[in-house]
C-alpha cells in the first residue's frame, strides 16, 4: 500500500502595496500643455466634456489648437450651431486655432449653410478638412461655402462639395482667395450645370483629383509652382494656360475610358515629369500606342497600383 504525505508549503504573502501607490493620480501630474495635446486628438465635445471632470482642466479646452468635429455627436443641428458659436465665443484668443478637421451630416442644404456659417470665426486656421453628406440621399451636394476666406490656409480638403457660378460667368474660381494654400484635395466634388472649374493659385505644389462620381468634366489650372499631380477615378481633361514645367510627379489612377487622350494630353501638358505612376489599364493603354517614346525625363518607372482592372 502506498503511503500519502500531505506536504504543507508556507508561501509568504506578497506584500501589498500602499493605498497611496494604488490610488496614485498620474494624469494629474501631467503638465497642462501635454493634457491639451491629448485633447486635441478627441472629438470637439467629448474634449470639452473631459475638461469638466477637473477643476483646474476646466479652461483647457480653450486653449486647444486643433478642433476635430463630428456632427454624429449632436443630435440636432441647433445643438451644432450652438456649440460651434460658443466654441468660437469662449476660446482663448492668444492660442491660434490652426487644424479644423469637420465632418458634418445634415438633412439638407439650407441645414449645412447654417451650421457653416459658423465658420468664418477660425480666421487662424492653416489646414481644414471638410466633408459633407446630406442624409438620405448621399448623393446630393451640399453648396460650397465661398463665404469662407481664411487669409492663412495652407492645407484643404474638401469632400462632396458643389461649387457654383454665382455670377453666370460660365466657371467658377473658389481657390483664388487662398492666398498661401499649397495643398488641395477635391474628393467626389463638382460644379452645378457642368460648369468650368478653374484652379488659380501662386503658391499650389500639390493638388488631388478624386473624380469617382464623375463631378468635374474639364479643370483649367494656373498655378505655375504646381510639382504634384493625383488624379483618380473618371479622367477629367485639364487645360492649362502654358505647360507646368515644374509639375514632376503625376499620378494617374482610372479604370474607365477614355484613358489614351486624357493620359496623352496630360503628359504632353507637363512635359518635365520625372515620376509618373499609373493604374493597371491606363499602363497597358502606355504601351500600346509607345508612348514612352515621346518622354525620356522619367527617372521613377511606372508603377501599376490598380490591379483590379487586370485579366
Amino acid at each position: 500500500m502506498l503511503n500519502y504525505f500531505a506536504v504543507k508549503i508556507m508561501v509568504p504573502p506578497i506584500p501589498k502595496r500602499g493605498r497611496s501607490n494604488n490610488n496614485e493620480d498620474m494624469i494629474s501630474e501631467l503638465s497642462d500643455c501635454i493634457i491639451i495635446h491629448i485633447l486635441s486628438y478627441l472629438d470637439a465635445k467629448i474634449a470639452v466634456q473631459t475638461c469638466l471632470l477637473s477643476k483646474r482642466w476646466e479652461n483647457l479646452w480653450k486653449k486647444i489648437p486643433s478642433l476635430t468635429l463630428d456632427s454624429t455627436q449632436f443630435s440636432t443641428s441647433y445643438k451644432l450651431s450652438t456649440f460651434l458659436s460658443r466654441f468660437s465665443d469662449l476660446r482663448d484668443d492668444s492660442i491660434a486655432l490652426r487644424t479644423l478637421d469637420f465632418k458634418l451630416v445634415t438633412r439638407s442644404n439650407e441645414d449645412c449653410q447654417s451650421i457653416l456659417s459658423s465658420m468664418p470665426s477660425f480666421q487662424t486656421l492653416t489646414s481644414l478638412k471638410l466633408a459633407v453628406n446630406i442624409r438620405p440621399w448621399d448623393s446630393l451636394k451640399a453648396f460650397f461655402p465661398d463665404y469662407l476666406k481664411f487669409p492663412s490656409l495652407v492645407n484643404l480638403e474638401l469632400t462632396n462639395l458643389m461649387f457654383r457660378d454665382r455670377e453666370n460667368v460660365g466657371y467658377v474660381e473658389p481657390f483664388s482667395v487662398f492666398k498661401k494654400l499649397n495643398s488641395l484635395i477635391l474628393r467626389g466634388c463638382a460644379t452645378k450645370n457642368n460648369a468650368k472649374i478653374l484652379i488659380s493659385s501662386l503658391t499650389l505644389i500639390n493638388l488631388t483629383i478624386d473624380n469617382n462620381l464623375p463631378g468635374f468634366s474639364y479643370i483649367e489650372l494656373s498655378a505655375p509652382r504646381l510639382s504634384s499631380i493625383t488624379l483618380t477615378g473618371t479622367p477629367v481633361a485639364i487645360l492649362c494656360e502654358r505647360s507646368l514645367a515644374f509639375v514632376k510627379e503625376l499620378n494617374f489612377d482610372t479604370n474607365t475610358s477614355p484613358v489614351r487622350r486624357t493620359l496623352l494630353n496630360l503628359l504632353q501638358q507637363f512635359p518635365n515629369i520625372e515620376s509618373l505612376t499609373v493604374s493597371a489599364c491606363a499602363l497597358k493603354v502606355l504601351q500600346l500606342f509607345n508612348i514612352f517614346t515621346f518622354f525620356f525625363n522619367f527617372s521613377t518607372f511606372l508603377t501599376p497600383y490598380c490591379l483590379g482592372c487586370l485579366p
